[in-house]
């Protein structure tokens, strides 16, 4: 016989009617709540979240109730409202958790950039805009007396230069705020101004005034290099001047074959005939993240920190020419054999706090020819296609420009922001990758659309560069639980398994693991998706991997998984995977051969059918995003503390011990 609802304590019905309530106001608030664009959740339809929480909800309200009315004991009755009691917290935790700050997320919009509203930066911010851009010009124009910024260059108006040479390779440039604010730059880099720090700039949401929320760890916000003075040892800041320049001479004379896109081609080879045969050591003047890109004679490279952009001599690793760009190069330089171009950009999520855009300057000798800056960051490769070359904002803001003059033609939104992944071009396709989960394919020539596809549940997919083969566009992107089949999801590690529940009761912006995906490239039609990589560890910064591909196979890394996997490019089937050491980078093929460079510093050598592993080459620093590229006999190598490593390319394949062996420091 039931028990009276009279003989419940009025403290328990009391904690009933409170549990009750806050499930139906946490249903209501996640039923009603509108999502914030940019943003997802485990039920993003309105219909599915009134259906899914008011069904939650109403079970714990019944369920209280009938726990109410059950006799028996009290540890009994206790024990009936455990699990509607948990319900109804757990709604409320859900709820909760909605009401937090998300932060700024990619991509980021155009209108939120401060680019071309400088003077409502920060004084700090201006300072180190005004020395960063001053030094870009310094290094351009190194006879210049008095200091001059073209007009239409984007500099804060209330910013005086101080220029200090000491010799000719040697430069310091201060900047100061109409307020007393200053900053310095100097190059080259001096030992001990923070390139062996991890330490990056986080940004936060900006203010009014544009602050970044955090700025201590980042080496662009301090006095650098500049033997810790807080002014200059001359006598005088200047405003620099404002001048109209006609367009730069063009560049005629031919250093190779073009190198017109990431990673030289669609299927990723980084591979030119002629080069050098004999081994050498160099540096650049910074961190590299980006690989060599070769033409002819010539090996570019850009340093991530510093800006550095550098012409190194195949034969022998001699510095032939290098400037210092507005802020950091990410990706690698392309090239139509005359002109070599770049882009720079921070890695902030907040736009326009940091200079960013496209530089180009002629290949034989470092002549500057233009500077164009954008309101976003770029952090990609452009692609080269006759007479322009096309790139992507981290704002989704494809720009066609002439390369002669760097002259806009065209400009175009796409729906997602072009974060990390460079794009791939052949003939005049050009196909984009997109956060969170995009690919798009537009024709260079018209700027026509031919196909855009989204990704339900997919994330980062703008990390990853497309590669093009036979037809066929290959792209990776993190995937989200609930985009993962159940048989998938009950495969992954217990540690990934409970992230991927905490991730669908919060924000759902955890990911599950990483994906391989196939698209037809005439009309974007989905022609297959790989299994599911699971997630082993988290990746500060690019997370997405990119395919090298050689005849049917194609060979990608895929940084949050550790895995390095080759899989048929016509099927998705998996042939072989094994641990990447945590590398970022592109593998590259060679003939029968995959090398793929690891963060910590092991190179491992396999053969590209099986898998089995040759031999292996290791080295005191490890590598980034930097994948190796082959120059004729030679294999390039450039690390994260700036070494630069050629090695013959028949030693290596041949697992030569020298050349294995680490050079002496």
């Amino acid at each position: 016989m039931n028990e009276p609802v009279s003989r419940i304590s009025p403290v328990v019905a009391l904690f009933d009617r409170v549990v009750a309530a806050v499930a139906l106001a946490s249903a209501f608030y996640l039923s009603a709540r509108a999502i914030p664009p940019g943003q997802d959740d485990w039920l993003n339809g309105t219909l599915s979240r009134w259906v899914i929480y008011g069904a939650i909800a109403l079970l714990v309200v019944l369920g209280l109730m009938a726990a109410r009315r059950l006799g028996g004991s009290t540890v009994r009755r206790a024990l009936v409202r455990v699990p509607f009691v948990a319900l109804g917290l757990l709604l409320c935790w859900m709820a909760y958790s909605r009401t937090k700050p998300q932060g700024s997320r990619w991509p980021s919009k155009r209108t939120d950039s401060m680019a071309w509203r400088l003077f409502e930066l920060s004084p700090v911010l201006r300072a180190s805009w005004g020395a960063q851009v001053a030094m870009h010009r310094a290094t351009t124009r190194p006879a210049e007396a008095v200091l001059s910024i073209p007009a239409d260059w984007a500099f804060p108006v209330d910013v005086s230069i101080a220029v200090e040479r000491s010799g000719a390779d040697t430069v310091r440039v201060w900047a100061r705020t109409a307020d007393g604010m200053v900053r310095c730059v100097a190059r080259p880099v001096e030992q001990g101004m923070g390139m062996k720090s991890k330490a990056k700039a986080k940004a936060g949401v900006p203010g009014a005034q544009g602050n970044l929320a955090q700025t201590e760890g980042d080496p662009r916000m301090v006095t650098r290099g500049c033997t810790g003075r807080a002014e200059p040892p001359i006598a005088q800041f200047l405003k620099p001047l404002r001048v109209q320049e006609a367009p730069a001479a063009p560049a005629t004379d031919v250093v190779g074959e073009p190198w017109p896109q990431y990673r030289r081609d669609g299927t990723k080879s980084a591979t030119v005939a002629t080069g050098g045969t004999v081994g050498w050591h160099s540096r650049l003047d910074g961190p590299s993240r980006s690989s060599f890109s070769v033409v002819g004679n010539s090996a570019f490279l850009g340093a991530h920190m510093t800006g550095t952009l550098a012409s190194y001599d195949i034969a022998n690793g001699a510095l032939r020419w290098s400037s210092r760009l507005p802020d950091w190069i990410h990706q690698d330089v392309v090239s139509d054999g005359r002109v070599a171009v770049v882009g720079f950009g921070d890695n902030t999520l907040a736009p326009g706090r940091f200079p960013s855009g496209v530089a180009a300057y002629a290949a034989a000798d470092g002549r500057h020819l233009w500077t164009r800056f954008d309101e976003a960051t770029v952090m990609t490769s452009p692609v080269l296609h006759d007479s322009v070359l096309v790139y992507a904002t981290s704002a989704g803001i494809v720009r066609k420009r002439l390369l002669s003059t760097g002259a806009l033609l065209a400009e175009k939104l796409l729906p997602g922001g072009v974060i990390m992944g460079p794009p791939a071009a052949i003939g005049d396709t050009i196909v984009f990758s997109l956060d969170p989960d995009g690919v798009c394919a537009l024709l260079i020539s018209s700027m026509q659309t031919l196909w855009c596809r989204a990704m339900p549940f997919h994330l980062e997919t703008g990390h990853s560069s497309p590669s093009i083969v036979a037809g066929t566009v290959i792209s990776s992107s993190r995937i989200r639980p609930r985009a993962a089949s159940l048989r998938e999801l009950s495969r992954l590690p217990g540690a990934v398994l409970w992230r991927q529940v905490r991730s669908l009761l919060e924000m759902n912006f955890e990911s599950a693991g990483q994906r391989i995906q196939a698209f037809r490239l005439s009309d974007g039609t989905p022609l297959w998706s790989s299994r599911l990589f699971p997630d082993l560890r988290v990746v500060d910064g690019h997370p997405s991997g990119t395919a090298a591909i050689h005849d049917s196979i194609g060979v990608m890394v895929l940084p949050t998984a550790d895995t390095i996997a080759a899989f048929d490019i016509r099927t998705g089937r998996v042939l072989w995977a094994a641990g990447a050491h945590e590398s970022r980078g592109p593998p590259l093929i060679i003939g029968g051969t995959v090398l793929n460079a690891g963060h910590d510093g092991t190179t491992e050598l396999r053969d590209v059918a099986t898998g089995k592993l040759a031999c292996t080459m290791t080295r005191a620093t490890g590598y980034d995003r930097a994948g190796p590229t082959i120059a004729g006999g030679l294999v390039l190598f450039s690390n994260l503390k700036g070494e630069l490593e050629a090695i013959p390319r028949s030693a290596l394949l041949g697992c030569d011990a020298a050349a294995l062996r680490a050079p002496p420091p």
